[in-house]
């Protein structure tokens, strides 16, 4: 409800047949690229993906795939899928 800054948390799921994913808020790409490659089923745990100025209303959180990493191509396991899993989000003031 209050317009500001925020930092933007995040856990993702990181799995063999996951990709590598840019994230963007309201169009504007923030923190780096991740990787969600790990031949066993796991998590990142909490992260920081950067810092992002909000106000009132609604947002548009988009996750953007950008390749696969190459451990999974020699893995074969899911080569050519790029599957995004996204456990929460939250707002740090």
């Amino acid at each position: 409800p209050t317009t500001g800054p925020y930092e933007l948390m995040a856990v993702f799921t990181k799995a063999g047949d996951y990709g590598i994913f840019e994230v963007a808020v309201d169009g504007k790409t923030i923190g780096e690229p991740i990787d969600l490659y790990d031949p066993k089923v796991t998590t990142t745990g909490e992260i920081s993906l950067g810092t992002v100025q909000l106000g009132e209303g609604k947002h548009v959180l988009r996750a953007i795939a950008i390749g696969h990493n190459e451990k999974k191509a020699r893995n074969a396991v899911g080569v050519g899928s790029h599957i995004f899993g996204l456990d929460y989000l939250r707002l740090k003031k």
